[in-house]
């Protein structure tokens, strides 16, 4: 992969990131939970930095399509996390995405 190439793929996952979690409307932490991840990852996701593997950028995607169709997701799906753990979390957030 050409550095032209790299640079365009960390552009366009670092989108991803952030419009994701801007969508949810959650703090990086809480957006590293739901993902599994520590949240330095999410921050160097967001800035460039690093690039999420192709499973976490979809995920990712997801999290954002169920964010714009369910207004709030982010927080119930925090609150599930708090109470059920992160694959409970998980499947309210894909199931909110593939309806």
């Amino acid at each position: 992969m050409s550095r032209k190439d790299y640079n365009k793929l960390l552009v366009s996952t670092n989108e991803i990131a952030r419009n994701a979690r801007a969508a949810l409307g959650i703090t990086q932490e809480q957006f590293a939970l739901l993902l599994g991840t520590h949240h330095i990852t999410v921050s160097r996701w967001e800035r460039g930095k690093a690039v999420p593997s192709a499973f976490m950028a979809a995920l990712m995607d997801k999290f954002a399509v169920a964010a714009r169709r369910n207004k709030g997701i982010g927080r119930q799906a925090v609150e599930i996390y708090n109470l059920e753990g992160v694959a409970k979390a998980t499947y309210h957030l894909l199931k909110a995405a593939f309806r």
